[in-house]
């Protein structure tokens, strides 16, 4: 029987949620063939003993692809995915999970009605902390949605199912692509200029986001890494997926100002004091005076300790 649908299930260290990312795929109820193809990353945690724990017991539906070295993000994705062999692919990282058992199901049904439309999404929740609230709702959720994504993705991640058969032209933009770009909004932008976007109001899925990690140094290091993968997200939307469309919103002037605000940011969050002034030195007449505004709003504190600290070594 072939496979109508493959969920590809990348994980990283998700000791913690794996088993309930599983769970809310084992519970689908379809009247058709799915796959889960799991991708584990060399987690150092238990993640993997857990993941093989289930693929022992549904083996006719698990497929687990373990990694004799970490890939990171980026390619660990693309080797999942490329080891989908479903017609329509979902997505469900390791840290989310599904809690509506017919999602599936719907979401087939309404890409087998509706030919033109190349990507079907749901409503959902954030899971903030053990809480749940509800998804920020956006304009232009369905329909043509490709100028939307030129600001950003209105889609999550885990609500969303596309057509596998669109995704060989895209693997050959990305996989050639002259920046390493990571990431779903990439992936959402080109199939939003493959066809219609669909969209169901139902609850189905939970994105995980966990407060505690937003002040420590780590979250900051990534925070900076995701911002300047962002930048590099915004010259693929310019130069491949929208040509002649972003040339003057993702100007390359505009872009390397990101980066410098970017990398000033963490090095104030950071309170990296011979950093900042390294980086700010070298590069003060290419920051612009909304920059500087916005940089004294927010770390006026900085500021004034860095001065102080100036003053101090000044004296001594």
């Amino acid at each position: 029987m072939e496979v109508t649908v493959s969920i590809c299930m990348i994980t990283y260290n998700h000791e913690s949620y794996i088993a309930q990312a599983i769970e809310g795929v084992l519970m689908q109820q379809t009247n058709f063939q799915i796959e889960l193809v799991i991708g584990d990353d060399c987690s150092t945690d238990n993640t993997f003993r857990i993941c093989q724990t289930y693929k022992d017991q549904y083996q006719s539906k698990i497929k687990l692809l373990s990694q004799k070295k970490n890939l990171g993000v980026r390619n660990n994705f693309l080797n999942t995915i490329h080891n989908c062999e479903g017609k329509y692919i979902a997505l469900c990282e390791g840290d989310d999970y599904w809690i509506d058992v017919l999602k599936l199901q719907k979401q087939v049904l309404f890409l087998e009605k509706n030919y033109d439309y190349s990507l079907i999404h749901t409503n959902g929740y954030r899971n903030f902390g053990g809480k749940l609230q509800p998804w920020n709702q956006w304009d232009d959720l369905e329909g043509e949605v490709s100028k939307t994504f030129y600001y950003g993705t209105v889609v999550r991640t885990c609500s969303s199912m596309f057509r596998s058969s669109l995704l060989p032209v895209f693997f050959d933009l990305f996989e050639n692509c002259k920046v390493q770009i990571i990431g779903d909004w990439p992936l959402f932008a080109y199939l939003s200029t493959k066809g219609k976007f669909g969209y169901l109001s139902e609850h189905t899925c939970v994105y995980r986001q966990n407060p505690s990690s937003v002040s420590s140094s780590h979250f900051k290091d990534n925070f900076l890494k995701y911002s300047l993968d962002v930048v590099n997200v915004k010259r693929f939307l310019r130069d491949v997926l929208f040509q002649g469309e972003l040339d003057e919103l993702y100007a390359e002037s505009i872009l390397n100002e990101d980066v410098i605000y970017y990398n000033l940011k963490h090095s104030f969050d950071t309170w990296n004091y011979s950093n900042t002034k390294l980086y700010f030195s070298s590069n003060y007449n290419n920051i612009k005076l909304k920059s500087l505004v916005r940089f004294t709003k927010n770390h006026f504190l900085f500021y004034s300790a860095c001065l102080y600290r100036f003053i101090i070594r000044r004296l001594k």
